[in-house]
C-alpha cells in the first residue's frame, strides 16, 4: 500500500513543478555609449505586466515555468 500512495504522491505533484517560476532580470545600456539608461519602459504583452528600468538601468520580471513571454522596450525620445 506504501508504493501506491507514492505514486499517487508523484503523480499529483508533477504539476507543481510544472508551474516553478523564475525570474527574469536585465540591464538595458545604449548602444553606442554602452550606458546604462533609465526610465525605460519593458512590458510583456502577454502577461500585461509592465516596469521602468531604475537609474542602474537594471529591470527584473517573475516569470511562470512554461510561459512563452516576449518583452518590447520603449524610450521617449529615443530611436533604434
Amino acid at each position: 500500500m506504501p508504493k501506491h500512495f507514492l505514486f499517487a504522491l508523484l503523480l499529483f505533484s508533477t504539476p507543481l513543478f510544472a508551474q516553478r517560476g523564475y525570474t527574469l532580470q536585465g540591464i538595458v545600456r545604449d548602444l553606442k555609449t554602452n550606458k546604462p539608461m533609465a526610465g525605460v519602459s519593458v512590458y510583456s504583452p502577454e502577461t500585461g505586466e509592465g516596469m521602468r528600468t531604475d537609474t542602474s538601468g537594471t529591470f527584473s520580471f517573475a516569470l511562470r515555468g512554461g510561459v512563452s513571454t516576449s518583452f518590447i522596450f520603449s524610450y521617449v525620445g529615443y530611436r533604434s
